[in-house]
């Protein structure tokens, strides 16, 4: 596992309710990855109905091992070093590090109605600009998916409905696609559309390096 410090300081930190929520999607990630999230994600409310379930993964990786204790001060340090100075009175005296997540979800609730609203106007009105490039409109246009899927469940956009979106809000350097898309049986998936458009933008670039060659030849 890599360096606590040279991890955190490589991430955003938390700085109040305003960035909690790509902070708390970030830091899941890095303890995902560094195979910490068993320690914080939070246990599911067991009832006595289930209680002859089998054990889950986490309930399995509990024991009060050397290792074990290791991993949460770890995942609990991770926590604090991701949070400014002035943050981190609020779970300087809570010892478990599950509890510790919990108590700045608590603090920092998301998908509240000025959450929402968030989303559907960055749904709405996004719009690729002229002079944008393709691979960062696509990578604010997935965040902005991902964020419909995650704050509005109860909300689902076909791929019939996000593709005609897209093709509404291109700009006219991409006119000719379009055209030929629209006209064509099979409605393409995102990654397809992806691709397309990828592969049109390289052509485009292609043909403007030709004509400014041809142009000074």
């Amino acid at each position: 596992m890599s360096n606590l410090e040279t991890i955190c300081s490589k991430e955003p930190m938390l700085t109040g309710p305003k960035n909690y929520k790509h902070w708390a999607i970030t830091l899941q990630s890095i303890f995902e990855k560094e195979d910490l999230w068993d320690f914080i994600e939070p246990q599911p409310i067991t009832t006595a109905s289930s209680s002859t379930d089998p054990p889950s993964k986490t309930e399995f990786e509990q024991p009060n091992t050397d290792v074990t204790r290791w991993r949460k001060r770890r995942a609990k340090a991770m926590i604090q070093l991701s949070l400014t100075p002035d943050l981190r009175y609020n779970i300087i005296d809570i010892p478990d590090q599950r509890d510790a997540w919990q108590a700045l979800s608590t603090k920092y609730p998301t998908n509240t109605i000025s959450d929402i609203m968030v989303v559907l106007n960055c749904w709405e009105n996004f719009r690729m600009g002229e002079l944008q490039d393709l691979a960062t409109f696509i990578q604010q246009l997935n965040d902005i998916i991902r964020d419909l899927i995650r704050d509005l469940k109860s909300i689902k956009q076909s791929n019939e409905v996000v593709i005609h979106k897209i093709l509404n809000r291109l700009p006219c350097s991409f006119d000719k696609l379009v055209s030929q898309i629209q006209f064509e049986k099979e409605i393409p998936s995102l990654q397809e559309l992806w691709n397309r458009l990828h592969m049109e933008e390289t052509n485009a670039i292609l043909r403007d390096h030709m004509r400014h060659m041809t142009k000074h030849s």
